[in-house]
């Protein structure tokens, strides 16, 4: 009998008549091939999992939103979020221990009980939040995905409302993954609200340091306004410092792809990004090299 792990994570993810993003990456060689569809919920557990499963079988990566797009919408941003119904953390970097912290916080009520705990491969974890219907903002939720990644050792790429996590039930083709079957488990938890998460410090915050403070007085927040920059140029800068860190050019365009799913054509954005960061971190370094050797 066919695994239905796909078909049952969704119907506990959606109703059948939310639209959801469903993205497919081939690793089959080095061009990173994308297919993304939006699709209602019923739609994507009934005839498009005989599809899914023949990319995953060639080699894709599997992908689910974990948030419905609204009916009219042709693309994956943050603006065509119809809902926010998910908030997700995703434990790459020592897995294991930071799970264990967040469970540890969950059972002393520090944070909420999660609802899915997703192994998408050896020593790396996904966990997921249902949300209380019509009480969370974009913002809101970002802001909450922000301080679980920090408090955890979370990524802080995956604290978007339009990201899209692994689909359980498929295997993971990512290399080094073995293949390995993402596995779901449903922890139980029940929806959450903001004021679940109070005791989490908001990363928008900190601390005012200008000048000396008055007798009797006490350093007071300070809400710090979020960067008005564009997407692409947190791109940009994010490519940027992965390549000054050293990270392989065609993997950061694999992933920048990946990310950029909402692109018409992601594969020459991406590209083109990665080209264009080379060459600046090429000057930057040649400019740093001549001021050392004047």
């Amino acid at each position: 009998m066919r695994d239905q792990t796909a078909v049952r994570f969704l119907n506990s993810m959606f109703d059948r008549g939310d639209r959801v993003a469903i993205l497919a990456i081939s690793r089959a060689g080095p061009d990173s091939r994308i297919e993304q569809r939006l699709k209602p919920a019923g739609t994507a557990a009934g005839r498009t999992q005989a599809w899914l499963r023949h990319l995953n079988a060639e080699r894709y990566d599997i992908y689910l939103g974990v948030n419905p797009v609204r009916q009219d919408s042709t693309r994956r941003e943050k603006e065509d979020i119809a809902d926010v119904r998910r908030l997700q953390v995703d434990l790459d970097d020592n897995g294991p221990e930071n799970l264990k912290r967040l469970l540890g916080d969950a059972a002393r009520g520090v944070i909420p009980q999660p609802r899915h705990l997703l192994r998408s491969s050896r020593d790396h974890y996904q966990v997921l939040w249902d949300t209380a219907r019509g009480q969370w903002s974009p913002d809101q939720a970002e802001a909450t995905m922000r301080s679980l990644a920090a408090r955890y050792g979370g990524d802080p790429a995956c604290s978007e409302v339009a990201r899209v996590m692994r689909w359980p039930g498929y295997r993971n083709r990512k290399e080094g993954r073995a293949g390995e079957v993402v596995r779901w488990i449903d922890r139980g938890g029940k929806p959450v609200s903001p004021d679940d998460f109070r005791a989490l410090p908001a990363p928008e915050m900190r601390t005012a340091r200008d000048g000396p403070l008055a007798p009797g007085h006490r350093r007071r927040p300070v809400r710090v306004r979020p960067n008005r920059i564009s997407q692409s140029e947190r791109d940009w800068a994010w490519v940027k410092d992965q390549l000054k860190a050293g990270a392989d050019p065609l993997r950061l365009r694999e992933e920048l792809a990946r990310r950029r799913a909402d692109k018409a054509k992601p594969e020459a954005y991406a590209a083109l990004t990665v080209e264009k960061a080379m060459r600046a971190v090429a000057h930057e370094n040649h400019q740093h090299e001549r001021e050392i050797t004047r």
